[in-house]
């Protein structure tokens, strides 16, 4: 009867089943303290400078998620190392110091992934491409593509880029003649998205967006991409972002709430991979066909290289995922770059000037029609090359990138410093635009926009970017692969719009309006003050004759 009582009474006060409820309790809320409280304390971070926190819950995120001269700043008045705080007040390091940027990006590129948080949203986004893929993977994927990103390739598609830049340069002429008025206000930043989104489309793809086109004869996967691009960066804030990645990690059958935004994301990507998986099936029956001997779209020489490798291919869904890549990345960067450098020449007339005056004489020497100088010549042009390299320096269109330490490790400083040390899964902020205009890389005018710095010297010293020592295209092996691609359809764009168009600041020199640059992906221009969402208003007016 007792051990009947005691088994009653074990039923109703299952004290064994409520000790291990409060130890796994107990073990999550130590887990939490530890993550939140103590980790922060013993990181080798917590020792080094950095600002204020002004958010328990945000850290120093609100700044720099908001205006780009945030973090810039903090690097100017606290040195180039410094601390910062995240979600939560976990620490993360910020650095622009080039021997330590040596040693994250080249030397040690691997042992500096990208965050695991980045790469899902990357591979939510673009798939498991280049810019997802770390390791050997990457390295294979790199491989892979060398072909299609070749030199010689990339002056083959110069006639495709042309060809776009030559149609822009006839809708902007036909607005201004319409309007009978000596200028028009025109909002450069949607019309330079469009045509980079038909370049990339037909050199990339060999596939017409119409984008240039109007809205009714786009296709189905320029209307998506323009869905999905229109949306970027639109009240993008901490918080929200926040919510959309505790959104994204709840499978979709089980979302009780789902904002519109993502709904128009899940739309668009899957409109994207319905276009890419047919285009992609095409272009395989071609190259079977032997139909694609002739085809200078990336994707056709991609395809063709895969077909000859002798190393292994990429997966139809890599290919599908490098598509998606080239879209995104060749797309709004360029696109980005432009605007800003149209802005910078409305600010400094000299500078559009001197430079419409050497391309209006090399178009003059040249003898193949439309204008259209060949694109050996068009990138040997001094003044040009010096343009594009400080309006890339200046304004580079991504304001910033993060790596995460996969082990503990030192990483060295320029000088006399003390070497930095950092625990295995702590971040890196690397601030692109706080290193290419820090003056103890460039200059005591190093804040001051002078194309002239080019010509008259390269930067000194071992710095850790691909192109011109500057971080805009990254450097190591994880630098951009396409950025001599951007460079060519810089310059082709530039060269054909320059030549036929000047442009002003929309109020009259000096007048403004003020341009913000807002962090997002890509740095959107914004005006301030105006409720107009991201734009780039400037006077166009018709250059008559040389």
């Amino acid at each position: 009867m007792s051990n009947l009582h005691l088994q009653f009474d074990r039923y109703l006060n299952p004290v064994g089943s409520f000790d291990g409820l409060w130890l796994l309790t107990a073990f999550v809320i130590l887990g939490i303290a530890y993550k939140l409280f103590l980790r922060p304390l013993l990181s080798p971070l917590s020792r080094l400078p950095g600002p204020k926190n002004p958010s328990v819950l945000f850290g120093n995120l609100a700044v720099t998620f908001g205006l780009e001269g945030g973090l810039r700043q903090w690097h100017k008045d606290i040195g180039p190392t410094l601390r910062l705080r995240g979600f939560f007040g976990n620490v993360r390091l910020s650095t622009i110091d080039p021997k330590a940027l040596n040693h994250i990006l080249v030397s040690r590129a691997y042992a500096y992934p990208k965050s695991e948080a980045t790469r899902r949203s990357l591979g939510n986004l673009l798939g498991r491409g280049l810019l997802f893929a770390e390791g050997e993977t990457h390295r294979r994927q790199k491989r892979l593509l060398g072909p299609v990103f070749s030199p010689v390739q990339i002056r083959e598609l110069a006639p495709v880029v042309y060809e776009y830049a030559f149609l822009l340069r006839d809708k902007w002429a036909d607005l201004i003649r319409n309007s009978q008025k000596p200028y028009l206000v025109i909002n450069v930043l949607p019309w330079l998205s469009r045509a980079t989104l038909d370049i990339i489309g037909s050199a990339g793809f060999g596939y017409q967006f119409k984008a240039l086109e109007d809205n009714e004869n786009s296709s189905a996967m320029g209307k998506a991409f323009q869905d999905l691009t229109s949306l970027s960066g639109k009240g993008r804030t901490p918080l929200k972002i926040l919510i959309a990645s505790i959104i994204r990690s709840i499978p979709p059958s089980l979302r009780l709430y789902q904002p519109k935004s993502m709904k128009i994301v899940d739309i668009s990507l899957q409109t994207m991979e319905n276009e890419s998986r047919a285009l992609l099936s095409h272009k395989k029956k071609e190259a079977e066909a032997g139909g694609l001997l002739g085809g200078k779209d990336l994707i056709s020489v991609l395809v063709r290289a895969n077909t000859m490798s002798e190393e292994g291919s990429l997966s139809d869904e890599e290919v599908i995922s490098q598509m998606t890549t080239f879209l995104f990345a060749g797309h709004e960067t360029t696109a980005t770059s432009l605007t800003w450098m149209l802005w910078i020449l409305a600010k400094h007339p000299d500078v559009q000037d001197k430079l419409r005056k050497e391309l209006q004489e090399a178009s003059a020497a040249a003898s193949q029609g439309e204008e259209q100088i060949p694109i050996e010549q068009l990138t040997s042009l001094t003044y040009l090359d010096a343009v594009c390299r400080e309006t890339l320096r200046f304004l580079p269109p991504v304001a910033q990138t993060a790596r995460e330490a996969s082990m503990a490790d030192t990483i060295p400083v320029s000088g006399d410093g003390d070497p930095i040390h950092i625990a295995a899964g702590e971040e890196i902020i690397i601030s692109i635009s706080a290193f290419n205009l820090s003056k103890d890389v460039f200059g005591p005018d190093a804040e001051v926009f002078r194309p002239d710095r080019w010509i008259e010297k390269d930067p000194v010293g071992s710095l850790p970017g691909i192109w011109s020592g500057l971080l805009t295209f990254l450097g190591g092996p994880r630098a951009c692969i396409g950025y001599r691609f951007t460079l060519m359809e810089l310059k082709v764009l530039v060269a054909v719009i320059i030549c036929h168009f000047r442009f002003e600041e929309r109020d009259g020199l000096g007048c403004g309006p003020e341009i913000e640059r807002r962090v997002n992906i890509v740095m959107r221009p914004q005006v301030k003050n105006e409720d107009i969402g991201v734009a780039m208003p400037l006077r166009v007016s018709l250059v008559e004759g040389p």
